[in-house]
């Protein structure tokens, strides 16, 4: 019995807006803080059921994160240990990743067989509208939603290489011969991912998902998998659902060229903020960090 067998369905708490993180117990104060963020912007008057996929995730912290919970009606907060299936969906991960981070496959698991749709979203960020409002959102007839990861237009711009097997790559050619994909401007962020679970299955098993990710060492894990499985088949949302914290730094540094790189990405009304670098809000100065503190703070 392979690991994915072993592992029972998650029953739906209520007809819900369905948001799934996943996490180590290095995170967990992180996470904390995002889904305080969530709760605060939340619509009083729908159902947030919210699911956190983990292996080893502390009594203390669970117990920290359960209380954001206390006097919010409609809000359900549950950790789903996940141990049984860490051993297919490890990867030598690349770049600054945690092995967590290919925890988000598992949405194509039957773990997640009861649920019709999902909004996945990663630890590092900051909510600040509705999240009801992207899980809405009408897909068109396609399986997710996500927004363009915008750091690859800077890397297409300065022509820094992606290394993959000790080779390097321009980001054009990493997308076409690495991944396969037709339209490399198709690419998405996946720390913030709307999934038509329905869809999904229909399209790609959980065995499809697995044999993806070791068939290479991708630079982006899983979110390399993801792009590859579901290409065609993601629609493009406005930046505004996930604000990587890097265009506020193209928009106001000194060069122009990248300022104009990045001038129609200019949001004010943006719902999602994501620190996506290796250095973060809560060890250092970063753009747009003061939103990350004050929601800390509080």
């Amino acid at each position: 019995m392979n690991e994915e067998q072993s592992m029972q369905p998650i029953q739906q708490a209520f007809e819900p807006v369905s948001i799934c993180f996943a996490s180590d117990d290095n995170y967990a104060p992180y996470l904390k803080v995002a889904i305080y963020s969530l709760l605060c912007n939340r619509n009083r008057e729908r159902s947030y059921d919210i699911i956190i996929l983990h292996k080893r995730i502390s009594k203390e912290h669970q117990g920290e994160i359960l209380g954001l919970v206390d006097g919010k009606s409609g809000v359900s907060i549950r950790f789903v240990n996940v141990v049984e299936a860490d051993r297919e969906l490890q990867s030598d991960v690349g770049c600054y990743y945690a092995v967590e981070t290919n925890y988000r496959l598992l949405l194509f698991s039957k773990l997640f067989q009861n649920y019709r749709r999902m909004l996945y979203l990663d630890c590092d960020i900051i909510v600040t509208g509705d999240v009801g409002e992207l899980f809405d959102v009408d897909l068109e007839g396609k399986s997710a939603a996500g927004v363009e990861d915008v750091g690859f237009r800077w890397l297409a711009y300065t022509k820094r290489a992606i290394f993959l097997d000790h080779k390097p790559y321009n980001v054009l050619n990493y997308c076409t011969d690495v991944l396969g994909m037709k339209d490399p401007g198709s690419y998405v962020n996946a720390g913030v991912l709307l999934l038509d679970l329905e869809k999904c299955r229909q399209k790609v098993s959980f065995r499809d998902v697995v044999e993806t990710l070791h068939s290479r060492n991708f630079f982006y894990n899983d979110q390399d998998v993801l792009n590859i499985l579901l290409e065609g088949n993601i629609k493009q949302v406005d930046c505004k659902w996930n604000y990587m914290n890097n265009i506020a730094f193209y928009l106001e540094c000194d060069r122009k060229e990248f300022r104009e790189l990045y001038l129609d990405l200019y949001r004010e009304d943006y719902r999602i903020i994501h620190y996506i670098s290796a250095k973060k809000p809560w060890n250092g100065e970063v753009p747009m960090g003061e939103v990350w503190q004050k929601y800390a703070d509080e």
